[in-house]
């Protein structure tokens, strides 16, 4: 409260300082300090309010306006250049600190080491249901909850744990336009279309979502949550590790309902976005490279 009011004093000596100088009489100098005039209060101020102080030429009041915007807004520059800064340099000491925790000790520890539970992967995640119709697993279309959804989770995350986000996501509630949550038996699939263990077995501990990754070798990791009803389940429809999800392609089945959609193979379609990508990325290059030279 005291370094405020003694900025304020400040501007107020500041104010009266400017009035002497145009020779303005002592007594109304003495009313704008009795009155507390700052710069604020003087750019708030109307013509009308500064004759009523005892400014009666009109160019004591337009010259004492413009002195204090001018001062308001060296003011305002030189606060935009501090908090510039001072931003450039947090991030600066950020940066030096973050130097510092990649090379420490502790950060190789944790490199080296298996803990990885805070850690996280970005999974498209689709979703396919058995059809009892066309004796095969057809993926859901988004406007009936299914879709191919970018969901974030854990690498340390077991084939129950993917699951359990699955159906968060596509059984909201616990509910489908399939059926309710119960209604079903769930598995996992990888990219290629082929069940990984079962859930529930106690064998799927052994499988983590980092494992999954470091195998297959690619930047975008797909997974597919698979559903059947839990009267269909039976042998030839087990969900053993390796066993194919058996996703039908044949042309009749592109005249299905809107509920559901066949399969395209999802490692061609992967690839195919690779290599748009790698082209985008190449055009890219090219045209900085051209945009170099008409610089030059």
């Amino acid at each position: 409260m005291a370094s405020r009011s003694s900025t304020t004093d400040k501007k107020i000596e500041e104010v009266c300082s400017f009035l002497n100088e145009r020779n303005v009489d002592g007594k109304i100098i003495q009313k704008f300090k009795d009155e507390k005039m700052d710069f604020d209060a003087i750019a708030m101020s109307s013509d009308e309010d500064l004759k009523q102080l005892g400014l009666a030429r009109k160019g004591d009041i337009l010259s004492l306006k413009n002195f204090c915007q001018n001062h308001m807004s060296y003011k305002k520059v030189d606060e935009t250049k501090h908090e510039k800064k001072r931003l450039l340099q947090s991030i600066l000491n950020f940066g030096k600190s973050s130097k510092r925790s990649k090379t420490s000790p502790e950060s190789v520890k944790k490199a080296v080491g298996s803990s990885t539970s805070g850690k996280t992967r970005k999974v498209h995640l689709g979703w396919m249901n058995y059809s009892d119709e066309h004796n095969s697993f057809m993926q859901v279309r988004a406007k009936k909850g299914g879709g191919t959804r970018v969901v974030d989770v854990a690498v340390s995350a077991n084939i129950d744990g993917i699951i359990r986000i699955g159906k968060e996501v596509f059984f909201p509630g616990g509910k489908s336009d399939f059926g309710n949550i119960d209604e079903f038996h769930f598995g996992l699939a990888d990219f290629k279309c082929k069940h990984l263990l079962k859930a529930g077995s106690g064998l799927s501990d052994t499988f983590t979502l980092q494992k999954y990754v470091n195998e297959v070798k690619m930047k975008r990791v797909l997974l597919y949550i698979t559903t059947k009803k839990n009267d269909l389940e039976n042998d030839e429809l087990s969900f053993d590790s390796d066993s194919d999800v058996g996703v039908t392609t044949s042309n009749d089945l592109f005249e299905t309902n809107d509920s559901e959609v066949p399969l395209e193979n999802p490692s061609s379609i992967i690839i195919r976005r690779e290599l748009i990508a790698q082209q985008d990325q190449a055009y890219k290059e090219s045209l900085e490279a051209d945009m170099a030279k008409e610089e030059t």
